[in-house]
This record gives structure tokens, sequence and C-alpha cells, in this order.
């Protein structure tokens, strides 16, 4: 096999001649090999640099090296690798693992996303449409989320310093809207009537603990699910009654400071993480305090089964037929409707009432107005675990559970 080779003093100071291989030789023009005029070509240009003081394996080195890294930038910007990115960047956010569920269901699902291996600046609103419109088809209130997640990622791959290294010009989401697709975002006005409250009260005494206690404490507390049942022992001052929400917890972005009624200070120095000193920090938990509790769901049918019963004794307790009772759907975040409506009905003023909900103050008030209205928000939750008391009271209706416990 015949070989081109190249001799040249490589080096500036070099004291004699090295030789170097050019390449094979070939009669045409195939992959791996040179033809005379073609090695005649690569010897002028390894000249060129040799005189101009570059060494030509070096620059043919950089030059692989700049290829190898186009091609790992290629394959970097391929939507479902910037997806894996943005996931990995989102884990530290408290939704992180619904939004990671939802991603990979539907968003990273080869079956359902026909630009999962496209380079995402090639994705356009038309990619993005056909996609949410085939989601629509079957679940409106999915292809909502779906829609809402794809404008979270591509607003995170157009910040500055990311759409250059994903070579992103132009968000595809920033001329779509929800009324394209016919979507809109359904605003929950549910609220419990004194009797469904009634009912869920001995609902969850029923339950028990964990999550009887649990969805107990959101009724007279009216935080978050995620906050309370991720909540540890080191939160709560029983002596100074008050609930300590870290900074970030809350959409406010501030530490917050709940005050606790006297039946939430019962509620939550009867639990083990307060009385046994060998349990785990978290106040609600399946395993002895190390973890907190999760899957609600199943607890939660629990619930509204014992809900409809309690309900159907009621009826007959006001000689109402048992038979049309009737539970409405609601959820676990509904309670802070609750908490909210009843405050407003007790003559709250509405800064104390959104500060119990842990609602952030708005525009310049945010700014300049510090004040945390902790003294009001302690008469304002003793008036409401007052009023829950005197509608559990009412609705008395297994002689066996007391409704002050």
């Amino acid at each position: 096999m015949i070989k081109f080779y190249m001799r040249a003093r490589w080096r500036k100071g070099a004291s004699s001649d090295s030789t170097r291989f050019l390449g094979l030789y070939s009669s045409f023009e195939r992959e791996g090999c040179l033809t005379l005029v073609q090695a005649r070509a690569r010897a002028r240009e390894w000249e060129a640099l040799r005189v101009a003081g570059t060494d030509p394996k070096q620059w043919e080195l950089e030059l692989a090296l700049a290829a190898l890294e186009r091609v790992r930038q290629r394959r970097e910007c391929v939507f479902s690798a910037v997806v894996e990115i943005y996931l990995v960047e989102r884990k530290k956010v408290k939704s992180a693992a619904w939004s990671e569920g939802m991603i990979r269901r539907y968003i990273l699902c080869p079956d359902r996303n026909h630009f999962l291996n496209q380079p995402i600046g090639d994705v356009d609103s038309a990619d993005v449409s056909s996609f949410v419109d085939a989601i629509t088809k079957h679940s409106k209130s999915q292809a909502l989320q779906i829609f809402q997640l794809l404008k979270q990622i591509f607003a995170w791959v157009m910040r500055p310093d990311r759409r250059k290294r994903f070579q992103m010009l132009v968000n595809p989401m920033s001329d779509l809207r929800l009324q394209d697709f016919e979507l809109s975002k359904s605003i929950r006005t549910n609220m419990l009537s004194d009797e469904e409250i009634a009912a869920f009260w001995y609902s969850c005494k029923k339950l028990g603990y964990p999550f009887g206690s649990l969805f107990l404490a959101l009724l007279l507390v009216g935080t978050r699910l995620s906050n309370m049942a991720r909540s540890q022992r080191s939160q709560f001052e029983l002596e100074n009654r008050m609930f300590v929400i870290p900074q970030g917890e809350f959409k406010s972005q501030v530490e917050t400071k709940l005050p606790l009624s006297d039946l939430a200070v019962e509620l939550f120095s009867g639990l083990s993480a307060f009385t046994d000193p060998e349990s785990g920090p978290y106040l609600f938990s399946s395993t002895h305090g190390t973890t907190p509790v999760s899957g609600f769901h199943n607890s939660k049918e629990q619930l509204e089964k014992l809900m409809h019963e309690m309900l159907r004794r009621i009826a007959i307790a006001r000689n109402r037929n048992p038979n049309e009772t009737v539970l409405k759907p609601f959820v676990l975040h509904d309670l802070r409707r609750v908490v909210r409506t009843k405050l407003s009905a007790l003559g709250i003023h509405a800064p104390v009432a959104e500060a119990a909900l842990g609602h952030g103050k708005k525009g310049l008030a945010r700014v300049y107005d510090q004040y945390a209205y902790l003294e009001e928000l302690k008469v304002a939750m003793q008036k409401y675990a007052d009023e829950i008391k005197r509608i559990v009271a009412d609705y008395r209706i297994e002689p066996d559970v007391d409704p002050k416990e």
C-alpha cells in the first residue's frame, strides 16, 4: 500500500528534519485516502502552517476537537436533551416531582411528541400547536397543564445565558394563547357548608393519625397541604402558639409566622413528634417521624366515604331523607377557602385574613409595609377556631366523639 510522507523541520529551533505521515494513496477519491492531487494540496497547506509557526498536527487536532464540540452541541440542543437539563435544574423546586411526572408522561413521550429529537431551535409554533391539539382531543385539563409546562420550559431556554447555548432564536410559545386551543384556567369557588365542615371534622377523627390528623390541621391552620405534610417539630413553638414556615415554602418567598389557636395547639401537642422523644422530626408520618406522609389519594377517598356517612347521619338527625344526601366534590386546597371565607364572615380585616393564608402583600405595600399582623392574627385564628367548635357542636352526631378533642 502506497503512503504519502512529508519531511521538514516542524518546530522552530529544530536541529534536524523529521518525517510525518500525510495519508494513504488512492487512485480515486475515497474516504480516508488521498489522491496525488489531494496529497500535494495537503503538503502545501502543511508547509504554509509550518512557515507561520503552527504545528500542522496540532492544528488538525484542534479542528477535530472543534468538530466534536459542534456535534456535542447539536446533540445537547436536541429538544429532549434540553428538557432533561431543565429537569435537573428544577429539582430544587417544590413542585418539581409533579412537573417531572407530567413532562415525562407527555412531553418526553416519543409516541406523543413528534419534535422530541429535533434541535430545539427548529421547534416552531406549528409544532407546539399540533402537539397540544392532539392532547386537547383527549383531555382539556391535561392539555392546559402541558401548555403551561411548555411555556415554562421555553421561557427557561430563552434566558440570555441559555438561548445562545441552545441556539434558540425565537420562543415558539410567544404567539400562542390558551384561547387558540379553547382552553381556560378554571377558577375554583367551592366552599364547604357548615354541615360538610362538621362531617369533615368527625370523619377526620374517625380516620385517625396520620392522615386524619393532617387533614384536621389543614382545616385549623389554613396552610397548603405540602407545607403541613412536610412540617417538622422544629417549625412549631407550641409554648408561643406559633407555626413557622421557612422562606421559600410560600409563594411570598418570605418566612411566615402563623399564630395557632387553642384547638390547633391541642391537636399538635398530642402528636407523637411532641410526646415521643424517640420520634423522628416529621409531625405527620407513617414511619415514626423519619419521613413525611405521602400518597394522599387513597386517604382522601376514605375521608369522602366517611363524610358521606356522617352527612347521612346529620340528615337523619334533622329529619331529612338521608338518601338525598350528596357530598359535593372538593379538594383539600378548598379548606384554605373555608378559612378565608370564615375569617371575612367573622369581621376580620382583609389584610389580616390574607396574612392568615400566607399571602404576601402586593405592590408597594410589599416594599414599605413590613408589619406582620401577629397580634391581629392571634385574635383572628382564635375566633376562627371558636367558630369551628360551634359548627361541630351544632352538628354533633356521635356521642362517643367529643368535638372539643
